[in-house]
């Protein structure tokens, strides 16, 4: 499944009235226009997967694996595998 800003700037402006009263304590004020921080939330995500996007070349990854002991081929351990290559599946629009 592909990344998509849209999805990621609801998820965003969905998450807004539970952190606000978490670290305000009070209810997010309401009034104003939702389509507002719609706006703003789909621009921070567009924004951040099309960085990530952009620098996908540029992250270090190295990823750990545990060999189980009842398969049948290299023997049990653990092994780290350098990616050297990441691609970011986000669904964003042509430059």
């Amino acid at each position: 499944m592909a990344l998509d800003p849209t999805e990621l700037g609801k998820s965003m402006q969905l998450a807004l009235p539970k952190v606000w009263k978490e670290i305000k304590g009070t209810d997010l004020p309401t009034g104003g226009d939702p389509k507002d921080s719609e706006v703003l939330f789909r621009a921070i995500a567009l924004g951040l997967l099309e960085f990530l996007k952009k620098h996908e070349d540029e992250f270090i990854l190295n990823v750990a694996h545990e060999l189980p002991t009842a398969l049948p081929g290299p023997p049990p351990g653990r092994s780290t595998f350098k990616v050297v290559h990441l691609n970011i599946n986000a669904n964003l629009p042509p430059p």
